[in-house]
């Protein structure tokens, strides 16, 4: 499932940006369906799947994860915010960035 999520992200990224042959209207489409279906297949996804540098989040954010051996959203979400809030580099800032990405991807 992550392979295809992976696979759909990489192909909107080359018809965002190298899609000199297409009509407006066709990468417009195209597009759209794309994102159907990755909102779609990423919903769908397992939360043991997601990695946390799949979150966009910024390199801070990511790299006091990670040192703290929490790579997935599946681990983040068995967290407390207290607990999260006290790894070294995530404040409440980093909490609400968290708390964004995950909203951005439909994950809460």
């Amino acid at each position: 499932m992550v392979e295809i999520y992976h696979a759909l992200k990489k192909a909107r990224f080359y018809i965002s940006h190298d899609s000199r042959n297409w009509s407006a209207s066709d990468k417009k489409e195209m597009l759209e369906a794309l994102d159907t279906v990755l909102k779609r297949e990423f919903k769908h996804s397992s939360k043991k799947q997601i990695m946390v540098d799949e979150l966009e989040l910024p390199a801070r954010v990511v790299n006091a994860l990670t040192r703290e051996k929490i790579t997935t959203v599946e681990q983040l979400a068995k967290m407390m915010p207290d607990d999260i809030r006290n790894i070294r580099n995530i404040g409440k800032k980093g909490i609400d960035e968290i708390a964004k990405a995950l909203e951005r991807k439909g994950i809460v």
